[in-house]
C-alpha cells in the first residue's frame, strides 16, 4: 500500500491564476493605450538634464527616426522606377517653344513566363517594369489581347497590330 500523501494539484490552481494575471495585464494595457490615443496629441518624451530620455537613448532614437522619415520617398512605390525629372536645356527660356516629338509606338510586351497545357495555357507578359498576372487567351494587358498561346509562341494583338512573341 502507498502511505504517501497525495501530491498538490498544480494545474487546478496554477492555470487559472496565470489566466487571471494575463487578463488583468491585458485590461491595463488596453486602458493605457486608450488613454494615450484619446489625448489626440503626440506623446512628448520627458527629458533629463543630460539630453537623454528617461529610458536611455530615447532622444537619439527619436533623432534617427526623424532622419529616416525625412529620407523616405513618401508614398512612392519603392519597386517602381522614379519618373524622370523634366529638365530644361540651358539655351531655352521658360516660354520657348519645344520641338514637337512624334509619338513612338509602344514596344510590344515580352514573355515573362509561359505555362502550356492542353486544357488552359497561361502566359505572363512584361511591359517595361510591369508584369501581368497569369493571362489566358482572350484576356487583355495594357491594350494587348492574348490571341493564341502555343508551346513556343504567344500571339498578341493591339488595334491593327499583331505580334508573335517567341
Amino acid at each position: 500500500m502507498d502511505d504517501r500523501p497525495p501530491a498538490p494539484r498544480l494545474f487546478s490552481l496554477g492555470i487559472p491564476a496565470l489566466a487571471l494575471v494575463a487578463l488583468l495585464l491585458g485590461l491595463r494595457n488596453h486602458q493605457v493605450v486608450g488613454a494615450v490615443l484619446s489625448r489626440g496629441e503626440p506623446a512628448v518624451l520627458e527629458m533629463q538634464g543630460n539630453g537623454r530620455g528617461t529610458d536611455g537613448d530615447i532622444a537619439e532614437l527619436a533623432r534617427r527616426d526623424s532622419l529616416v522619415a525625412a529620407a523616405s520617398a513618401g508614398n512612392r512605390d519603392p519597386f517602381r522606377p522614379r519618373a524622370p525629372a523634366a529638365a530644361e536645356s540651358p539655351g531655352r527660356g521658360a516660354g520657348a517653344a519645344r520641338p514637337r516629338e512624334e509619338p513612338q509606338p509602344a514596344p510590344p510586351p515580352r514573355i515573362s513566363s509561359l505555362l502550356y497545357d492542353d486544357v488552359r495555357p497561361s502566359v505572363q507578359l512584361r511591359i517595361g517594369p510591369e508584369t501581368s498576372g497569369w493571362l489566358h487567351e482572350g484576356e487583355i494587358f495594357h491594350e494587348w489581347t492574348v490571341m493564341r498561346i502555343t508551346p513556343t509562341t504567344v500571339t498578341l494583338a493591339s488595334g491593327e497590330r499583331t505580334v508573335v512573341l517567341p
